[in-house]
């Protein structure tokens, strides 16, 4: 049994693809299976698969495209390893990046999930920016996470659930156990899919932070319409709503009503007579 599995859901992406599981080959831990579920691409994903002639490399086509959740969600099923590496078909993994996550998964058993820094790279490879993207969602991201950490579960759910979404998705290691206690990807989210889990998973586990930068993240530099947007925010307010009917006794969740409460009032108040009254608000909500 392999220790790590890690899991590449694709779609379509094959010259990425090729890259990033080379990236995974040059690593300097070799206990591992990669699983490769390929959501009915229409390229030569299947072509660069095959190219490899690893034996570590566990593929499976769907016979239909399933949708990026469900995707996911079957890659999990097929993971044998007590460690899952949730990894993506257009990212590549830098030296270091699997033995520095098993250690901590090793070393400290209350940590659900341990996570680091990353690059930010273009389609061409090219750096774009060696900041985490999570620092454009909260200013206080870098003073925070500028070393490695170990996080408290709850604490860093608060953060995830007053802030933002802090876990890059394919920097993330966790245990399989994990999933038995709270379960898959919530097939009814697409643009949240990982958010939503790592609030669950906060409830139970603690997290760890790795200050490397151990990913290079690409951005394909794709317009944000309206429409996706909009389906955002639907999908984050659903998103809370569950989770508070998820678990309606945590004493989290019924601080929860009341924060949302105090955003919606944020939110719709009028800024010229409120501004004083938003702004102590701001501090008490996002600091």
């Amino acid at each position: 049994m392999p220790k790590v599995s890690i899991i590449i859901p694709t779609f379509n992406r094959a010259a990425y693809l090729k890259k990033a599981i080379e990236s995974i080959f040059l690593q300097d831990y070799t206990d591992y299976e990669i699983i490769v579920t390929d959501n009915s691409s229409t390229d030569n994903t299947e072509e660069v698969i095959k190219s490899f002639h690893d034996d570590r490399i566990v593929y499976q086509r769907n016979d239909e495209n399933v949708g990026i959740t469900n995707n996911h969600n079957i890659a999990l099923k097929l993971c044998k390893g007590e460690y899952i590496h949730i990894f993506s078909d257009d990212d590549i993994m830098l030296q270091g990046c699997i033995r520095k996550k098993v250690a901590v998964l090793d070393s400290f058993p209350t940590v659900g999930v341990v996570h680091s820094d990353i690059k930010i790279i273009g389609s061409d490879d090219e750096v774009i920016s060696e900041t985490h993207w999570a620092q454009l969602a909260w200013k206080h991201w870098s003073d925070v996470h500028k070393a490695d950490k170990l996080f408290k579960g709850k604490k860093y759910h608060r953060l995830l659930y007053k802030i933002h979404n802090l876990i890059g998705l394919p920097s993330a290691m966790i245990r399989r156990s994990v999933i038995d206690k709270i379960g898959y990807f919530d097939p009814s989210f697409v643009y949240i899919l990982d958010w939503d889990f790592w609030l669950r998973l906060t409830l139970f586990y603690d997290v760890y932070y790795i200050k490397d930068k151990l990913i290079l993240f690409r951005s394909h530099q794709l317009s944000t319409t309206s429409k996706v947007s909009s389906l955002l925010f639907t999908e984050r307010r659903k998103m809370k709503a569950k989770l508070i009917q998820s678990f309606p006794n945590d004493a989290f969740m019924k601080d929860y009503k009341y924060i949302e409460f105090l955003q919606k009032a944020m939110y719709y108040s009028d800024y010229s007579i409120y501004r004083i009254f938003k702004i102590i608000l701001k501090k008490i909500l996002y600091i």
